[in-house]
């Protein structure tokens, strides 16, 4: 929002400027696995990667196909072992995505926008180390009918990876909207049908920090989004 409001709508949104933002359906669990793990190596080659942490690429390579490849479990009495995607929660399966991504955007869709264009993905901070998620926001200063162009090239990248898009001049991406009025920017706060309006039950096994945390992290964020003291003190009562 921040770089929205600042350089780039002075230099480059025009009444016309479409926003699209888009999802990757099951992006984790839907992963090819044998092109996840040749990207792998393309990228610690490109990055001019010999070793990493004293351990060479032979081996991270290796490694990356017995935790990709073997992963089993059972059900009644059978094994299954997994030949799709990698395991919900596993720091590797987080990794090995983004760097799929990583291939995905360089070849989709950074080709295909103006070095203009604001594009990005949602990263969360945990523990001092950024996730990115499968959440894709970019800008587009072209027909509508170009930028579903693109999102149809994006979705021919391989069988496993769907995008649902949404394309306008008003979008929601996660907790905000954003709207393109005539060439002004303005931004509110977007509550999602699904959401319900609590938080966590204080009987959870949850750390006492995370409690309070949500609420604070809650008003934060509609204050950082709006910045509007009146639209805040309508909005506490959601929290209530």
């Amino acid at each position: 929002v921040k770089t929205t409001q600042t350089v780039w709508v002075h230099a480059y949104l025009q009444p016309t400027t479409l926003f699209c933002t888009a999802d990757i359906t099951n992006l984790y669990t839907m992963l090819p696995q044998d092109e996840s793990l040749e990207i792998l190596e393309e990228f610690l080659r490109e990055h001019h990667y010999e070793k990493v942490q004293d351990i060479p690429i032979r081996v991270i390579l290796q490694l990356a196909h017995l935790v990709l490849k073997e992963t089993a479990f059972v059900d009644g009495n059978k094994f299954y072992r997994q030949i799709i995607g990698g395991a919900m929660g596993s720091p590797f399966t987080l990794i090995l995505a983004n760097i799929f991504m990583w291939k995905w955007e360089k070849n989709v869709i950074c080709s295909a926008l103006e070095p203009n264009e604001i594009y990005g993905r949602l990263i969360i901070f945990s523990y001092d180390h950024p996730k990115y998620i499968d959440d894709i926001f970019f800008t587009f200063n072209e027909p509508k009918a170009k930028t579903e162009a693109v999102i149809k090239k994006a979705n021919g990248f391989h069988p496993n990876i769907e995008l649902d898009a949404n394309i306008g001049s008003c979008v929601s991406f996660l907790d905000l909207f954003i709207n393109n009025k005539n060439g002004i920017i303005s931004t509110s706060i977007h509550h999602k049908p699904t959401a319900e309006p609590c938080v966590a039950p204080f009987v959870s096994d949850h750390s006492r920090h995370v409690f309070s945390n949500i609420i604070q992290a809650a008003l934060f964020e509609l204050y950082v989004i709006h910045r509007d003291w009146t639209f805040l003190k309508r909005n506490v009562v959601l929290f209530d």
